[in-house]
C-alpha cells in the first residue's frame, strides 16, 4: 500500500517493515469497524477467524500485531492471540483466555512485511 505507515523503535528507528493491512473488527460476528487491505473476516467459531487480505502479501514471512478490547467492565485473564499463515492473502487468527477460544468485543488486527 503507497503511504503506508512504517513500524518503528521507540526511539524511531526504522525496523524496515511497513503496516500493509489492518483490520478492527467486533469478534462476536466478525463485522469490520475499519479497515485498510482487508477484504474481510469471517468467524469460523468463537475466537476463531480467517482474515482474508485484498492483495497478497509477498510471501508468508510477516508481522501481526494484535490488540484485544474487551467489553467494558469484562473481566479475564490475559488475553492471548496468535495467527497462522493459511497464504499469502490469508491468514487464521485465534484468540482465546487462558486455555478457552474466546471472542473479544474488537479486535485489531495489522499486518507488516
Amino acid at each position: 500500500m503507497a503511504g503506508s505507515p512504517a513500524i518503528t523503535s521507540s526511539g524511531g528507528i526504522p525496523f524496515g517493515l511497513n503496516v500493509r493491512a489492518w483490520v478492527l473488527f467486533r469478534g462476536g460476528t466478525g463485522a469490520i469497524v475499519k479497515a485498510a487491505g482487508v477484504s474481510s473476516v469471517v468467524r469460523n467459531s468463537a475466537g476463531n477467524y480467517a482474515i482474508n487480505l485484498t492483495s497478497a502479501m509477498v510471501d508468508q514471512d510477516y508481522v501481526t500485531v494484535i490488540v484485544d478490547h474487551a467489553a467494558s467492565g469484562a473481566s479475564r485473564s490475559p488475553f492471548n492471540a496468535v495467527t497462522q499463515p493459511v497464504s499469502t492473502s490469508q491468514l487464521n487468527l485465534f484468540t482465546y483466555n487462558a486455555t478457552v477460544l474466546t471472542d473479544s468485543s474488537l479486535v485489531w488486527l495489522g499486518i507488516a512485511g
